[in-house]
């Protein structure tokens, strides 16, 4: 399963890169990338944080207690993680993508994980498990990330995305100000039609 989630983080990682150099198939490979791991993590987070392999999911045994911890709970808090990390990937591709309600999905993905946050740590004070180093490190990483691109004013993504194009920046901006304004929805396209030709 960890392989599976480590081809996903790749994808997402080099279609990022792809989209900085305006190489081709970078939003293809960011949205699988993505969508891919945001998937995963909302299906197969209670397999993932419990080390159950993929074949011993359907397995009685493969969810009966151990020593430190009954697993139900541990399946119940892989669970709500799971859809928290799959909340905030959605969220940074729809950010990368310029998509509509990025903020909104990110914004909900890190008031979630506050207080799962302050439950896991008082959950690992007792037990010790390794369990929840498992999710520490995912939620460090992914909400670390979307915490950076969350701060970040809105126009920075937008300024380094496309700095060889001074021009096509100002026309979105200006599209951001005035959504409605049809005439300049066609100058972007134009503009970036002709740079493509």
């Amino acid at each position: 399963m960890k392989k599976t989630e480590i081809i996903f983080a790749a994808m997402a990682l080099i279609g990022l890169l792809f989209k900085c150099l305006f190489w081709p198939f970078a939003g293809l490979l960011i949205t699988i990338g993505l969508l891919g791991l945001s998937c995963f993590y909302f299906y197969f987070s209670f397999a993932l944080f419990n080390n159950i392999p993929l074949k011993k999911i359907l397995k009685k045994e493969s969810y009966t207690a151990d020593i430190s911890e009954k697993r139900d709970y541990r399946i119940l808090i892989a669970v709500f993680w799971g859809t928290i990390l799959s909340i905030l990937l959605t969220g940074l591709l729809f950010y990368l993508m310029r998509w509509p309600f990025a903020f909104l999905l990110i914004t909900a993905g890190i008031i979630l994980s506050i207080p799962m946050l302050i439950i896991s740590t008082i959950r690992f004070d007792k037990t010790k498990s390794t369990f929840y180093i498992r999710i520490f490190i995912r939620v460090a990483i992914i909400g670390g990330i979307a915490l950076f691109f969350r701060l970040m004013p809105s126009t920075t993504w937008l300024e380094f995305q496309y700095r060889n194009h001074p021009k096509y920046i100002e026309l979105l901006k200006d599209s951001w100000n005035d959504p409605d304004n049809i005439e300049l929805q066609k100058k972007i396209d134009e503009y970036w039609d002709n740079y493509y030709k």
